[in-house]
């Protein structure tokens, strides 16, 4: 959930949003997003962009199906949970991100309006010279507010949020600020006592773009979970089915220590502009 920007080649500074981008934003925005007409360093930008947006944040936003308040201290209404998630690759994504949501009128294990602040640091590396393949590093700070409505059931929660996004990143010395619209659905269920299936789909106007991740899970290790996790992340933007990311793993998740949740997760990952490499993910959840 990152603005475009970055350095062409030749150190033409260019931004996806509209600033120093001259006939590109055209092109971009009203050409039928025909980036091929593009200068060098708008791909370039968009690359860089979608590197930050493309994180991998496999921390459950949600209550446990089926937790309630016998988890917690006698008398003791929870009204927020907290959801922190650390993350890493090989191909040089580090990441953190932390979410407070808010259930003002009740208790979060129970149905009702919910609201979010959200916020996450990033940085990674992009193809800064696809003529030699030059790396370059890039870092991204998001703050936003969301609101919407938690749905709590015994066997299935799920939230969805829409709110504004503000970020601050910087791409080869470049820095830009702008804001968006970000939109998150969440999914959590227990199909069965022994089974667990998550889902997040996230999108942001901010760069058009899209993440979609999903887990499985088996009961094991007392009260937590096992099972396959993937993610697919892009950009919707025709003309560009290159930059796309997919990953595949392995996680252990809600796993419970007192009134806290935690998971760790760890496999491949593939990014058409990078290449592939591993990742591992660590998450907690709490409600008070």
């Amino acid at each position: 959930m990152v603005p475009v920007s970055a350095s062409s080649a030749d150190g033409a500074s260019i931004s996806y949003r509209g600033r120093s981008v001259g006939a590109c934003l055209v092109t971009l925005r009203w050409s039928r997003y025909r980036v091929a007409k593009c200068n060098l360093g708008a791909i370039i930008a968009l690359s860089a962009a979608f590197g930050a947006f493309a994180d991998g944040a496999y921390a459950d936003d949600l209550p446990v199906p089926g937790t309630s308040e016998e988890a917690h201290p006698k008398g003791l209404v929870p009204h927020i949970a907290l959801d922190t998630t650390l993350y890493g690759t090989t191909p040089g994504v580090r990441y953190i991100e932390a979410n407070a949501t808010v259930s003002p009128f009740g208790s979060i294990y129970e149905s009702g309006f919910r609201f979010r602040f959200s916020g996450y640091l990033v940085g990674y590396n992009y193809i800064a010279d696809p003529s030699t393949g030059a790396l370059a590093s890039g870092n991204v700070h998001q703050g936003g507010l969301l609101a919407g409505y938690g749905i709590v059931t015994p066997r299935v929660n799920a939230l969805g949020l829409i709110g504004v996004g503000i970020n601050t990143s910087y791409n080869a010395g470049v820095g830009t600020t702008d804001t968006g619209l970000n939109g998150v659905l969440s999914i959590s269920a227990r199909p069965t006592d022994k089974t667990k299936a998550y889902g997040q789909g996230k999108y942001t106007t901010i760069t058009h773009t899209y993440e979609f991740q999903a887990k499985l899970g088996l009961k094991a290790l007392g009260e937590a979970y096992i099972g396959p996790e993937g993610k697919l992340a892009g950009l919707t933007v025709p003309n560009q089915p290159w930059l796309s990311q997919r990953s595949i793993g392995v996680h252990l998740s809600g796993l419970p220590i007192g009134p806290a949740y935690f998971g760790i997760s760890a496999g491949y990952i593939y990014d058409n502009q990078i290449g592939g490499g591993a990742y591992l993910s660590g998450s907690a959840y709490i409600a008070f």
